[in-house]
Order: structure tokens, then sequence, then C-alpha cells
């Protein structure tokens, strides 16, 4: 019961004024550019894109990308909720990693410290190409 409220207070903190504080840097203009033409023409593409550090992405990153776009009307806020909702993911593998390999004691506080984390708060409404 308790990894179950420590990750709503998580997702919570990651969707709480989602519109003020999320982000559009330089990431998701390159990720518009790129679907763009798939979701306006409806002109799928083989090859997928440069990241910012120089890392280039298969098609299926921006085919995900564009889903989310198009589900949330081309609103890129839409992209901050599925990263909010994948940090959920993360914080219960987290929590399962530190009971394992520890005892369920440690595992608590790593999804407690995972789950308030002003950064992770901050950095899991981001979209990343990454």
């Amino acid at each position: 019961m308790i990894p179950i409220l420590i990750t709503v207070l998580g997702l919570f903190l990651r969707l709480f004024n989602l519109s003020s504080w999320f982000y559009f840097t330089h990431d998701e203009e390159t990720i518009i550019w790129r679907v763009m033409p798939f979701i306006r023409d409806y002109n799928p593409f083989l090859l997928g894109g440069v990241t910012p550090f120089h890392v280039h992405l298969g098609p299926w990153f921006y085919y995900l990308s564009a889903l989310v776009l198009k589900i949330s009307r081309l609103n890129p806020l839409g992209w901050g909720a599925t990263a909010a909702l994948l940090s959920v993911m993360a914080m219960w593998l987290t929590f399962y990693v530190g009971k394992v390999f520890f005892n369920r004691r440690v595992g608590l506080i790593a999804l407690l410290l995972y789950a308030t984390s002003f950064l992770m708060i901050a950095f899991d409404r981001h979209w990343w190409p990454l």
C-alpha cells in the first residue's frame, strides 16, 4: 500500500501545474520538425533523426512521438503527461531493484527519493529523445 501511495504522490507532483512548468526546447522542436510531414501529409519515413547529442535514433521514437502528439491534438503537453506516466514505470523499477538487491526498506527509500526529488520531477516532465 505504501509504494502505491508514494507512486501516486510522485505522479501528482509530475502532473501538477504541468502547463506552466513544461518546457519546450530544441529537443522538442527537432522532434516536431521530423514528425510533421508524417502527421500532416501522411508521409512515412524509414530513417530517424539525429539528437542534439549526435545520437542517431531510428524511426520508432518519432512514430511514438507522432502518436502521442496526434492523440493530444498537437498539444506538446501530451508529451509531458506521457513522460510523467512513463516515469511511473521508472518509479516501480527503482522500488523493485532496491527491494530485490537489498530489502523492502531500501526499495521504499529509493522510491520515495525518486518520487519526490525536485530534479527527477523536473526532468520527468520532459520528452527526451534519449
